[in-house]
């Protein structure tokens, strides 16, 4: 039977957020590098917050590797402004739904087209304040508009 095995990296303080940019706070990451790596090592980590992180250059200047595909990591959501939240998906029980239907279309004339339809948001405290600021509305609450 194949074993996994796993080297830590240890704790990583800083760097640029992915998601807003922000390099101003302090973001804690845990790297590993793991090779190989079986699906059942692989769901346990995925279950316990870790990533698969697909790399072609360094990490920082802490972790120099090369490799691709090998590197995992664990974002400390306690410790970042954008904590990250593993969603999981089984594919084989997955059922498209209508506004996803939907959403998928837009996407399709947006990239197509470069246009979005317009939508009509049923109440303007669905929309959290960050969302809120890339987005323009009329009085009725539709979002105008807009090639991006």
């Amino acid at each position: 039977m194949r074993s996994s095995v796993v080297k830590l990296y240890g704790l990583h303080n800083g760097g640029l957020c992915g998601y807003c940019k922000d390099n101003t706070t302090n973001k804690s990451t845990y790297y590993s590098d793991v090779n190989p790596l079986d699906a059942a090592d692989y769901k346990a980590l995925i279950d316990r917050g870790w990533r698969r992180l697909v790399i072609r250059a360094p990490v920082s200047a802490i972790v120099h590797l090369y490799r691709s595909g090998t590197m995992c990591y664990k974002p400390m959501n306690q410790n970042t402004c954008c904590p990250a939240y593993t969603i999981r998906c089984e594919a084989i029980n997955f059922k498209i739904s209508r506004s996803q239907k939907r959403i998928l279309k837009n996407m399709a004339l947006f990239l197509n087209n470069g246009t979005v339809e317009r939508y009509t948001i049923k109440s303007s405290q669905e929309i959290s304040p960050e969302s809120r600021k890339c987005l323009s509305f009329n009085e009725s609450g539709d979002i105008y508009k807009s090639s991006i």
